[in-house]
């Protein structure tokens, strides 16, 4: 299997928020992380930016309002 690490980038440093995922997905202005086992997390008001398939990692970052219209 490929699981994944999720990262979200604030203030300009990288949070760990799951491992092990397996599915990410945004839907209504949030990202929705599922992990191996089932477990699920939301991360409100975010977006993935970008997915790296070698080391296995998602970043996501924080919805700027202004932009939201890109």
């Amino acid at each position: 299997m490929c699981e994944a690490k999720v990262y979200i980038l604030e203030g300009g440093k990288r949070e760990t928020v799951m491992e092990d995922v397996v599915s990410v997905r945004e839907e209504g202005g949030s990202v929705i992380i599922t992990g191996l086992m089932g477990e699920r997390k939301e991360v409100p008001g975010a977006r993935v930016v970008e997915v790296r398939m070698e080391p296995g990692e998602v970043l996501l970052k924080r919805l700027d309002r202004a932009s939201d219209e890109d």
